[in-house]
Order: structure tokens, then C-alpha cells, then sequence
């Protein structure tokens, strides 16, 4: 280790020793229900649902509201998608969420409504988490703590879906009350 590194890292220290920092954000709790909201949904309307969200911690917080698309892997895990992506099965585009921002008091709940403008040729199914993120309202100059809480939301064109996909490593498992069949037939 050189001096003028050794001589950096105690710079360092000292500054950091000198001006505390401290997360503010303890307290922050909300919760969401439903957690997953699954929507038949008609073409060329306005569909609407509606979620609550209620600050269960200790302090005020600011909540502001977020759609984000979502897409299920190839092992049926869901993953968000990068805005901008270009993700055909997205609620992003179609999807507001009223209020965008409000102020939650500790106990207090509100409901926010989930407009989805479901175009024309829509058809099949798409998939988003709609996210309240909170944020201590009060910690103007600090370091600010946001806890994100969303709920799954699944909307469908009733009649449109489609499937598709692979099988993998078909094999039959017959119960121990069920009898072989002595013949199979063609």
C-alpha cells in the first residue's frame, strides 16, 4: 500500500466519522390487497379494478404509484421488464393508476382505482405488478428510505387466449389403488 493511498483511506474515515449518516425510513410498512388481481377485460373499453393500500408502520408516508410490466420465465418465475423494451404483453402502456400520488397517515387506508383502456385488437392476455412505493414525507435532506409493495395484476381478453409451450420429461405415475389395464387399445 502506497502513502498517498494510506493517507486517502484516513481522509476517508475521517469524513465519514465526522458527518453521520443515518436511513430514515424505519416505521415504513404498507400492504396491498388484493395481491393479485386478475381482470377479464373487453376490447375498446375502459376496465377498471381497484386496489387498497394501508400504511401499517409508524410514521406518515408519501405513496406513489407505478405499472410495471411483467413477464413469467421459462420456469414460471415472474420477472419485471425493463421499461422501453418493447414487451408486447405489457399493461404499462394501457394501464393509470388514480390517485398517481397521495399521503398515507399510520393506520390509514385508501383505495386506488386501476383504469386499464384496453385497445380494439387486444387480444389474449397481459401481465404487470402495479408498485406503491412509500416514502417518509418527512425526510426532507436525508437519506430517504422507499419500500415498494405491489400487487400481481392479470388481465385477460375472455376467448382469445392462447397456449403455448414445451413438454419436457413426460412420464406416468399410476396411484397404488388404480389396476394396470390388461390391454391397451389402438
Amino acid at each position: 500500500m502506497t502513502c498517498r493511498t494510506l493517507c486517502a483511506a484516513v481522509v476517508l474515515i475521517l469524513v465519514a466519522s465526522t458527518f453521520p449518516v443515518v436511513a430514515y425510513g424505519q416505521g415504513i410498512q404498507i400492504e396491498t390487497a388484493p395481491q393479485v388481481v386478475r381482470e377479464a377485460i373487453r376490447q375498446g373499453e375502459i376496465n377498471t379494478c381497484q386496489i387498497e393500500v394501508t400504511n401499517t408502520g409508524a410514521v406518515p408516508v408519501k405513496v406513489v404509484a407505478e405499472v410495471v410490466d411483467l413477464a413469467i420465465d421459462e420456469y414460471g418465475y415472474n420477472m419485471e421488464v425493463p421499461e422501453r423494451a418493447g414487451y408486447v404483453w405489457g399493461l404499462q402502456e394501457m394501464t393509470k393508476v388514480s390517485p398517481e400520488e397521495f399521503l398515507l397517515n399510520p393506520g390509514e387506508m385508501r383505495i386506488a382505482e386501476v383504469a386499464i383502456d384496453a385497445p380494439k385488437p387486444l387480444s389474449g392476455g397481459r401481465y404487470g405488478i402495479v408498485y406503491f412505493a412509500a416514502s417518509d414525507k418527512s425526510a426532507k435532506g436525508r437519506i430517504v428510505m422507499v419500500v415498494r409493495c405491489g400487487s400481481l395484476l392479470f388481465a385477460t381478453v375472455p376467448g382469445t387466449e392462447t397456449y403455448s409451450g414445451r413438454v419436457k420429461g413426460i412420464r406416468i405415475i399410476q396411484s397404488e389403488d388404480s389396476r394396470a389395464p390388461s390391454e391397451v387399445s389402438k
